[in-house]
């Protein structure tokens, strides 16, 4: 998409969802800034600095997710991310999406770059965390809207 727009996309379109439910992979979202699973609103809170913005949690944008109470449980705030790395309870994916002043939207790469390592280096040495992991961290911000984004992708795992 190019834009902020408020989208909802039809259910008879295919999602990563529907893949993992035929073939029986538990999946999640955790979302920084998210008021509590499932919500679909654009953007939290509703007036002030930005934290969470639909448009970054990409499975809230299909009706066949918000169509189905199961599937909206799965898009969860981010705090309960370490919930479920205490009780051992998470899911074999996950999409994690840092608020827009932690993922650098709103402010630089040493901020998110901050918020990145005091995240990760932790969970490097968490052995349930690591165990057959494959973390996959996409940064694509530039400083000004006049230069297109320079997307990296950076793969970590045993």
């Amino acid at each position: 998409m190019d834009n902020d727009d408020f989208h909802q996309i039809p259910s008879n379109v295919s999602t990563i969802a529907d893949l993992f439910d035929t073939k029986n992979i538990a999946w999640g979202e955790y979302q920084e800034g998210l008021p509590y699973p499932g919500y679909q609103g654009y953007r939290y809170p509703e007036s002030g600095a930005n934290d969470y913005v639909r448009k970054h949690n990409p499975l809230i944008l299909f009706d066949s997710v918000t169509e189905d109470a199961l599937r909206l449980r799965q898009i969860k705030n981010f705090s309960s991310f370490y919930d479920d790395l205490e009780n051992h309870r998470l899911p074999q994916y996950m999409f994690i999406t840092p608020n827009m002043t932690n993922d650098g939207h709103d402010t630089n790469i040493t901020v998110s770059g901050a918020w990145t390592w005091s995240f990760l280096t932790e969970l490097l040495e968490n052995d349930y965390f690591t165990k057959d992991t494959l973390i996959m961290l996409t940064f694509d911000e530039t400083g000004t809207y006049e230069i297109g984004n320079n997307i990296y992708t950076f793969l970590l795992g045993g």
